[in-house]
C-alpha cells in the first residue's frame, strides 16, 4: 500500500485534526461530538473531513467553542 501525506488525505483522525488545525487534542474531540461538526464515523471511529474544516471554522468565527 502507498504511504499517504496527510495533506493528500481525505478524513483525519482527531488527533491529526487537531494537529492540522492547531487545536489541542481536548479541543479537538469536544468539536468532533458536536453535531454540526463535518465528520462521519466509521466503525467506532470519528473522522474529520479535511475538505470542509476551513468552512466550518469560517462559519464559526466570533462563536465561542
Amino acid at each position: 500500500m502507498e504511504n499517504i501525506e496527510k495533506e493528500e488525505k481525505l478524513l483525519l483522525t482527531i488527533n491529526e485534526m487537531a494537529s492540522f488545525s492547531g487545536l489541542g487534542k481536548t479541543t479537538a474531540y469536544k468539536l468532533a461530538k458536536r453535531d454540526d461538526f463535518p465528520c462521519v464515523i466509521i466503525g467506532n471511529k470519528k473522522m474529520a473531513i479535511k475538505s470542509q474544516l476551513d468552512n466550518w471554522f469560517i462559519n464559526h468565527i466570533g462563536e465561542s467553542i
